[in-house]
């Protein structure tokens, strides 16, 4: 989840910032003047958005991909019966 701080709030608080998001395990947007200027976020978080972005950049890995999901055998889905009317009594 994100949640807004102010570049001065920002500033004044740098060294407390590490543990307020490794409670939360998300990252905080950094306003000024109400507008996103840039966001901070645990390495980890980081580190995992650059790695998939790299994966998906990579056209022979998404090629591979895509082919493997076309060859799964992924049984059709079953045709819908039309529902049978209840007898009256």
């Amino acid at each position: 989840m994100l949640h807004e701080i102010s570049f001065s709030e920002a500033k004044k608080h740098l060294s407390e910032l590490p543990a307020r998001l490794a409670k939360t395990h998300g990252a905080l947007v950094i306003v000024d003047n109400h507008q996103p200027v840039m966001v901070l976020m645990p390495w980890s978080v980081y580190d995992d958005i650059i790695k998939t972005l790299e994966q998906w950049s990579d056209k022979d890995l998404i090629a591979s991909l895509r082919q493997g999901i076309c060859e799964m055998d992924v049984p059709a889905p079953a045709k819908k019966r039309p529902a049978k009317k209840a007898k009256k009594r």
